[in-house]
């Protein structure tokens, strides 16, 4: 039996992408490992909505502050520790090279702006290098970069696109929080620009969106699809033609999908998104207030229906499906129970 302790943030602000991510790893590394895993998860930001997302965690400790870290890793006597937290660096991480047993420290980021004590880091950018983390990592430090690392799962690669029909079926979806209101602004605008006239929209709220109440009342009144939450993220690709949605965890979800879809920065870890789509030519972008702007909106969704098929080429292109598989086999290799016939 191997232990894993979880770090990360999810919850109001900071969306649930850092869970997300996690849990699908979590499956992939149960499915490689030789011996049996249990995993415990301490944040310091969860919000209540959310722990039901968090069964396949053993326990679940939210901390009052990051000093109470060293003692409850202490209690879970971790073989290796995954930090997912845009707010921890090296300082936080190099206090549990303490604990004895020591456990391996894991990282997973996107941002390259700040040190690890990490003995890997997985970041899985699509133009990101390991150049990037020069001098921000320890030189033993393995780094797995790009997007042959990316945390999607399997089944996305595989999903089938159809041909476009007559009235193409949209996706709206920013996330499982969306505090820039992204959501509420663009279903705005598909009512007022009557685009529920040659579309079909779905609305995927999120479980913590401040906003699912009025989202859920605007679908209704509009006979609009609505749901605040689903399990079966790939059949919903796959009864889409087209989506909205935000640069952050379900981006490369919809890249993986072929999924044609106009991409917009919403929070502050996304910066620099739209530019990698752009110089991808991975799909289309808007700014966020430009979501407030029926006619615009109502312009891209028309264009990206164009070029929908192009899209869907160009990125499957880029990610090939197996980069769940090889974070997870990283990690294990730290901890030596990787099971190469997995």
């Amino acid at each position: 039996m191997l232990t894993f302790e979880v770090i990360l943030k999810a919850g109001y602000a900071i969306g649930t992408g850092h869970l997300t991510r996690v849990l699908g790893l979590m499956e992939e590394l149960c499915k490689l490992s030789r011996v049996p895993l249990r995993f415990h998860l301490v944040s310091d930001l969860l919000a209540p909505e959310l722990l039901p997302l968090c069964a396949p965690f053993e326990s679940v400790t939210v901390l009052k502050s990051f000093d109470e870290l060293p003692g409850v890793s202490a209690t879970l006597h971790p073989d290796l520790v995954l930090f997912d937290h845009y707010f921890v660096d090296a300082h936080t991480e190099r206090r549990l090279r303490s604990l004895r047993p020591a456990p391996r420290l894991a990282v997973i980021d996107d941002l390259a702006n700040r040190p690890h004590e990490a003995d890997l880091l997985i970041d899985q950018g699509l133009l990101r290098k390991a150049g990037d983390y020069t001098d921000l990592v320890p030189p033993h430090c393995r780094l797995c970069t790009g997007p042959g690392y990316a945390l999607t799962r399997p089944v996305f690669a595989t999903l089938k696109r159809r041909p476009l029909p007559p009235r193409p079926a949209v996706l709206l979806n920013f996330g499982g929080d969306d505090p820039a209101h992204a959501l509420l602004f663009t279903l705005r605008s598909v009512l007022e620009a009557g685009l529920q006239e040659r579309y079909t929209f779905t609305v995927l709220s999120g479980l913590s969106n401040r906003d699912g109440e009025e989202l859920a009342r605007l679908c209704a009144l509009h006979s609009l699809n609505f749901l605040t939450h689903t399990d079966h993220v790939p059949a919903l690709f796959e009864s889409h033609d087209l989506a909205i949605g935000a640069l952050g965890g379900m981006f490369l979800e919809r890249l993986a999908a072929g999924l044609p879809s106009i991409h917009v920065e919403v929070a502050d870890n996304q910066r620099g998104g739209a530019y990698v789509v752009e110089r991808l030519d991975l799909g289309l972008t808007l700014h966020l207030e430009d979501l407030q702007r029926p006619a615009c909106v109502a312009a891209a969704l028309d264009a990206l229906r164009t070029r929908a098929p192009d899209f869907t080429r160009r990125c499957r292109h880029v990610l090939d499906g197996r980069g769940l598989l090889r974070s997870a086999t990283a990690l294990l290799e730290l901890v030596d129970t990787v099971d190469v016939q997995g």
